[in-house]
């Protein structure tokens, strides 16, 4: 995912997640719109991510991105509550030369 779209998500997961905070501490299950397929092509550079309804208290996604045909780099995402963090986002990234990073 490109820097805007990242930017992008993150500031409607902020803003979610501070309206949420106000009320009650966010769950996994509030992220629920989320699910579905989301699609982006701007010159030439696709997007693509799944994600999983909620379910147990994980939500599952992964995403690719395409440059002129060619596969660049793929992910897969995990949103899960933990003791220590309210809403927890664990991210695998890999691109297509091997590198593969946990975040």
């Amino acid at each position: 995912m490109n820097n805007f779209w990242k930017a992008a998500v993150l500031i409607l997961l902020l803003a979610g997640y501070s309206a949420l905070a106000q009320a009650s501490k966010p769950t996994v299950n509030d992220l629920a719109w989320l699910a579905g397929c989301w699609e982006s092509n701007v010159n030439g550079r696709e997007i693509n991510e799944q994600w999983m309804k909620p379910s147990g208290g994980v939500m599952l996604g992964m995403g690719a991105r395409w440059r002129m045909g060619a596969c660049v780099n793929t992910n897969s995402l995990k949103f899960v509550r933990t003791k220590t963090r309210d809403l927890l986002r664990r991210e695998t990234f890999k691109s297509a030369g091997g590198i593969v990073q946990a975040r």
